[in-house]
């Protein structure tokens, strides 16, 4: 974007020095500026508030853009030129289209309203003359246009660092909750979340399995009255007996044994295990509890060995990151940064698979077409910080699907499409999409580094009985013998002596786990004509 967005700003200069050059009176000059800004704030409100396409939104960006140029130009140039008050709004212009776009472009805005100034006080015989007989003034705003530069450079840097690290911890957060939800979800033991006064905030599924109730019916009531916890003699029990004056006072933890639960028409020995949760003013305000059948013993949890290389992986990228926050420039702090989000991601999914195996409870019927597209999208940026160009192909034959692709960029109500897609397999969509995109991040590794390199995902139809996918990585061909490598953790071989060094090296056993579980045919094969690696998914219909 940096070529057309600085033709929009070598545009708008054209546009005042057309407007100086055939000396438009000021009043004329300062009514142009009342309508731009009339203009901008149309096309703003439209821009923010409406549902627009995103190719059209592009447009309507770099108009806006357009305009705003013309307005601080001519705001600047009807108001006196260089001894405008209003001059530092070219400085402030400056400093915020390169946090938007980037600083080169934002400098070439800066020059050219620097040469329109000037051709403005060279067509001006008052202004000529004033700076004629002072000499020292013109150097003096020269070098406030000079200085700028330097300035927002450091501004500029520093604010891509703090978007990066923000983004990176967002990321991070997002996928720990989500880890967390999954596996919170997936427990045999009872969780429940209440508030000081026991109201219940929060389950998981076990607790709706044990209890009979669906989980609208079990949030909001009391956790004593939803699960009559009792002694051995029949006995009921209150908060107190819970512990729960003495946590809110010392915030410590409880482990409380020798209680009964009735179930199915029996009394079964249960442990409860409570948690105190502080808010900001370290009060506390939330209650977890944990309820186990029998005993509560002291178990190891897996140490997930097989994973310490990737552990220490990430390790390394954060190391860089660091080194790369005060030496390196912006691709470079992108590339780190998609990588470290990229290991934690991969290591969080495969602690996943080896603690919670999938259960292939979650067929449906998606859209396989658009999983592909979304998987590829959703890559798009690390392909990007790799200089790796991707692509969503369909057959020119899929006129349907291509229009209900469409349909769906556009925000049409979903439940109109449903069932609409001759793309439909039953799988779980959820891990269809982490396999799809396993897949994509080995072709990207791969192919980057490569002359003319490319990663294509395209999907096609066999008939009416099976769906295939292929992730293609191009001018890359890779030994038969070591083609294995590709689907197991740290790629053998592979790992040393390709980009595929810089991943997790969990990829493919990811990959592979989640084709097993899904009982999905994948494959990997590399061609000679053209040259390219193409892992194959056959989804039976």
């Amino acid at each position: 974007m940096f070529y057309l967005e600085s033709v929009i700003f070598l545009l708008s200069s054209l546009l005042s020095l057309v407007l100086i050059y055939n000396r438009v009176p000021t009043k004329i000059l300062q009514q142009i500026v009342i309508v731009l800004l009339v203009i901008i704030l149309i096309f703003l409100k439209q821009f923010i508030f409406s549902k627009t396409q995103p190719t059209l939104k592009r447009w309507v960006r770099l108009t806006v853009l357009f305009l705003a140029a013309s307005f601080v130009q001519l705001v600047v140039i009807s108001s006196g030129g260089f001894l405008s008050p209003f001059l530092i709004l070219l400085h402030l212009f400056t400093l915020g289209t390169s946090f938007l776009l980037n600083l080169s472009t934002s400098a070439s805005f800066l020059v050219l309203s620097l040469i329109i100034l000037s051709v403005n006080v060279w067509l001006n015989q008052s202004l000529l003359a004033l700076f004629k007989e002072d000499p020292f003034s013109p150097a003096l705003y020269f070098i406030s246009f000079i200085v700028i530069i330097p300035l927002i450079q450091i501004l500029n840097r520093n604010y891509h660092i703090k978007d990066a690290l923000s983004r990176i911890l967002s990321e991070n957060l997002r996928l720990g909750q989500q880890r967390e939800k999954s596996i919170i979800q997936g427990l045999n033991e009872l969780v429940l979340v209440t508030d000081e006064n026991l109201k219940i905030l929060s389950i998981n599924q076990a607790v709706e399995k044990i209890a009979k109730l669906s989980a609208a019916q079990i949030i909001g009531s009391s956790l004593l009255s939803v699960f009559p916890i009792k002694y051995k003699d029949g006995s009921r029990i209150d908060a107190q007996i819970l512990s729960i004056p003495q946590m809110i006072k010392d915030k410590t933890a409880r482990i409380i044994s020798d209680f009964y639960l009735d179930q199915a028409g029996a009394s079964m020995p249960i442990t409860i295990q409570a948690r105190p949760i502080v808010n900001l003013k370290g009060e506390v305000n939330q209650f977890v509890f944990v309820i186990k059948e029998g005993d509560l013993k002291e178990v190891d949890s897996k140490t997930h060995k097989d994973l310490d290389l990737a552990h220490k992986k990430l390790q390394v990228v954060f190391e860089e990151f660091e080194k790369t926050l005060s030496q390196a420039g912006p691709d470079n702090l992108k590339l780190k940064a998609e990588l470290l989000k990229k290991i934690e991601e991969d290591l969080l999914i495969a602690q996943e698979i080896e603690d919670h195996p999938i259960q292939g409870e979650n067929h449906q019927f998606p859209d396989v077409a658009e999983i592909c597209k979304r998987s590829l999208e959703g890559k798009r940026e690390f392909a990007k910080s790799l200089n790796v160009p991707i692509q969503f192909v369909l057959p020119a034959e899929e006129i349907n699907e291509t229009a209900l692709l469409s349909l769906k960029d556009q925000n049409t109500n979903e439940a109109l499409l449903q069932g609409a897609s001759d793309f439909g397999v039953p799988v779980d969509p959820k891990w269809l999409q982490i396999l799809l995109e396993k897949l994509i991040d080995i072709a990207i590794l791969l192919s980057s580094g490569q002359k003319q390199s490319q990663v294509e995902v395209s999907v096609s139809r066999q008939e009416n009985k099976a769906v295939n996918i292929d992730v293609v990585a191009y001018h890359l061909v890779i030994p038969n013998n070591l083609q294995a490598d590709l689907l197991i953790q740290y790629f053998g071989q592979l790992g040393t002596k390709t980009n595929l060094r810089l991943g997790s090296g969990l990829e493919g056993f990811i990959a592979q786990n989640v084709a097993d579980q899904l009982k999905v045919q994948l494959t990997a094969k590399s061609q000679q004509y053209p040259v390219r690696l193409v892992f194959n998914l056959k989804l039976a219909k």
